[in-house]
């Protein structure tokens, strides 16, 4: 997988306008986020060097170029209102250091972007799968145990719609 230097570096200027584009409508969608729940200093959106994150200390959602240009809208959409839901659990979301407590986040970051964004368990799991395609390399974790993380935080997300 490319970095983010590495491919702006190859792209040409209309490229690099439609990812700036989007990296403007990314932010719109975090600042709409933030309107739809009443948080007044919405995250940041910058570009990430190789994957979707929440930083909580510098209150950013990094999105990598990669991911700009190639998830769909929908899909793209998602993944951003997941992070931003990391967002509304700052600290909380930094000090999660056991499997459990970061899964609970992973879970409540979940709810919260289907809640903002309306779309459905299906749609959710689509989007994760979209992101997993393009990061889950070996120096992030096996395929496998990210599916499995996927099988459960989506049974998690079904149990809390009972």
């Amino acid at each position: 997988m490319k970095t983010s230097v590495e491919l702006v570096e190859s792209m040409t200027e209309a490229e690099v306008e439609n990812l700036m584009s989007r990296l403007k409508l990314v932010q719109s969608w975090v600042d709409e986020f933030g309107r739809a729940v009443g948080v007044h200093k919405t995250p940041r959106v910058r570009i990430a060097h190789s994957c979707v994150h929440y930083g909580p200390i510098s209150h950013t959602v990094g999105v990598p170029a990669l991911h700009l240009v190639t998830l769909d809208l929908a899909n793209l959409r998602l993944v951003v209102a997941h992070e931003f839901g990391h967002s509304l659990r700052r600290w909380p979301s930094l000090f999660s250091w056991t499997t459990f407590a970061r899964m609970k986040e992973e879970v409540r970051a979940d709810r919260a972007a289907i809640r903002l964004t309306g779309a459905s368990i299906d749609a959710w799991e689509t989007a994760v799968r979209a992101v997993m395609q393009i990061e889950h390399t070996d120096e992030i974790g096996s395929p496998d145990d990210a599916l499995n993380e996927l099988t459960l935080r989506r049974k998690c997300l079904e149990v809390s719609r009972l």
